[in-house]
């Protein structure tokens, strides 16, 4: 085990968070490190989930980066209203929802 000759304020300071953050992270130590040892180790990795839509979605995400690009306000209905104009346009049954 290593040990620090850096202070714990002087270590707040440098990540930016509160002192008695560092004192938590310090006196857990041990805990931390097993968790993330056992965390990474696990076959519990995200896995990016591939939607049946996903040209309506690159399609929607497109449009979201042009309209913030000329800074107009995007709303949800109008984000819905893009998805099914989009699905149509590419000819998928497609219901938009929340």
């Amino acid at each position: 085990k290593k040990q620090c000759k850096i202070g714990n304020r002087a270590l707040a300071l440098e990540f930016k968070c509160g002192k008695t953050q560092i004192d938590n992270i310090i006196k857990n130590e041990e805990e931390i490190r097993k968790q993330y040892e056992d965390f990474k180790d696990s076959s519990r990795k995200r896995v990016k989930q591939l939607t049946i839509n996903n040209k309506i979605n690159d399609a929607v995400f497109e449009f979201c980066i042009k309209a913030r690009s000329k800074n107009i306000t995007i709303s949800g209905p109008m984000l819905q209203s893009k998805a099914r104009d989009y699905a149509e346009i590419i000819g998928e049954d497609f219901k938009a929802s929340n």
